[in-house]
């Protein structure tokens, strides 16, 4: 009887996908953000990595961003403190916050014209940036150590969507190219 069961839900799944082939497209068309946000992704990116750099090369913080900010965890060199008010500069995180966001909405917000063929290409895009991230910290994991390894920790934040986004651009230029061609 288990045997029959095992079959009937076999034949029903896959009665119920054949019913449905463009059932992830449909879902990823829904789950995209408009097309405008891309642009928007855009004045967010390429500033935030300038300034990234910039921050990490001089070390400088601008004085108007220390401000007094909610803390759910504060950890110190001799204690932790949780659920506190902290003094702190803004600055890195607001450059974080602007990367990731960037980052979010070029990679997945519609283009011009969203089909299956633009979803195989993001997902592709996105699975390439997944293995290179991993490889990246593998590496890192065994040939590199202390603070080294922590500036590879941070910058892993952002790597995985900046290869994500490189990745998925440059495979829209190629098939841009072709078609102006054709």
């Amino acid at each position: 009887m288990t045997a029959c069961k095992g079959n009937f839900t076999f034949h029903h799944v896959n009665f119920a996908l054949h019913l449905m082939p463009n059932f992830t497209y449909i879902v990823m068309k829904y789950l995209l953000l408009p097309k405008h946000f891309r642009t928007a992704g855009w004045f967010l990116l390429i500033p935030g990595l300038l300034a990234g750099f910039s921050n990490y090369i001089f070390n400088t913080e601008p004085e108007f961003l220390n401000v007094t900010m909610f803390a759910i965890a504060n950890a110190g060199f001799y204690q932790t403190t949780y659920f506190t008010l902290i003094e702190t500069n803004i600055w890195q995180e607001l450059i974080s916050l602007m990367i990731i966001m960037g980052g979010i909405f070029i990679g997945f917000s519609r283009t011009d014209i969203e089909d299956e063929y633009i979803q195989k290409i993001r997902l592709e895009a996105l699975t390439w940036a997944v293995y290179v991230n991993y490889l990246i910290l593998i590496l890192a994991i065994i040939f590199l150590y202390g603070f080294t390894f922590t500036d590879v920790l941070v910058f892993n934040m952002f790597t995985i969507l900046l290869i994500f986004v490189a990745r998925f651009e440059w495979v829209l230029v190629n098939l841009n190219r072709e078609t102006d061609n054709e």
